[in-house]
């Protein structure tokens, strides 16, 4: 059987594709394979950053209204793209794994060439459609292609022909990590860079000393997590995946985690410590707005000893020492 992807095209690429813009269809992967294949063909260079840095950008949606107090989800996002951006600059084409709308990886590159994610109706908590990204307007315009696909099977794009791949907070939503691991190194040339982001075991350990077990296996449960290991196993599964560790960094430590579990718990959006009313009084009082903004922001994305981190980050490079060889 002929395998059948659905993508859409970012309408800026009107002069490459042959697709009908706006429009989800399937179509067989040697069709995929050719307009995939002319989409990275263009324009390869460099993937730079935005031109506004990762707090200050923070700090701007905050007054906007647009985000909360940034200390839940958004705490470990905003630790995430502080490392994404120290990478900068890499080589495309870069391709996004398990890149859900986008949202936050938008904030921080200028571009992403395809975005891939299985984007199932009601996938996890909420169901994601591919349809979205015609809402999103491609995050910004920021992805050139999203494609509906299995990071974890074949992927119609062509063996050595990408420059970056990153994969940011998903692979614990992931059983069969080691094959999106196979594809990633697949589909990087020589040399090429993967960006890699994920909660380890010490996150659940902080969780348990101070929450209910129960409750904390419950959520992670909810939340269809499906792995969540520690560092010296990731770094095990890298060097196995064909990758050679660039740099690692850790962040939310226990003191971290501490403040996360009050934003979090018992449930995100009704929790001991009500976001939206602090929110508010952070935002109308000058001198505390001053401190989140100098103090409380920066320390949120300070790093801390790998071997003591809740979230890991890594930056790989693809080793041609498998027997395999790129077409």
């Amino acid at each position: 059987m002929v395998e059948r992807y659905r993508f859409l095209f970012n309408p800026q690429m009107a002069d490459i594709v042959t697709c009908s813009l706006g429009n989800i269809e399937g179509r067989g992967e040697e069709e995929t394979l050719e307009l995939i294949k002319r989409l990275m063909s263009l324009d390869a260079g460099k993937i730079e950053s935005r031109e506004v840095d990762v707090l200050s950008q923070a700090y701007e949606m905050f007054l906007r209204g647009e985000r909360v107090i940034l200390l839940w989800d958004e705490m470990a996002k905003l630790t995430e793209m502080s490392f994404l951006a120290s990478c900068l600059p890499l080589k495309a084409p870069l391709v996004d794994f398990c890149c859900g709308y986008g949202y936050w990886i938008s904030k921080t590159l200028k571009r992403i060439d395809i975005g891939i994610d299985i984007f199932e109706q009601g996938s996890r908590e909420h169901g994601r459609p591919l349809s979205g990204f015609l809402d999103n307007d491609f995050a910004n315009n920021t992805y050139r292609c999203v494609l509906q696909a299995d990071c974890t099977s074949k992927l119609p794009i062509p063996d050595c022909s990408c420059g970056t791949v990153t994969c940011i907070s998903g692979m614990e939503y992931i059983s069969n990590y080691k094959s999106l691991l196979a594809q990633a190194w697949r589909i990087l040339e020589a040399g090429g860079k993967f960006i890699l982001t994920a909660n380890t075991d010490k996150k659940i350990r902080f969780y348990k000393r101070l929450l209910p077990a129960q409750y904390v296996e419950s959520e992670f449960e909810r939340k269809q997590v499906e792995n969540i290991i520690d560092i010296k196993s990731w770094r095990a599964v890298l060097k196995e995946a064909g990758f050679e560790i660039i740099k690692e960094m850790g962040y939310m430590d226990a003191t971290h985690a501490f403040l996360h579990m009050l934003t979090t718990y018992p449930n995100c959006y009704k929790t001991f410590w009500s976001q939206d009313r602090l929110a508010e009084l952070v935002r109308n009082d000058p001198e505390v707005l001053s401190l989140w903004r100098d103090k409380v922001l920066p320390w949120l994305i300070e790093s801390c000893d790998v071997d003591q981190a809740g979230v890991i980050a890594f930056l790989c490079e693809k080793k041609e020492y498998r027997k395999q060889k790129c077409i």
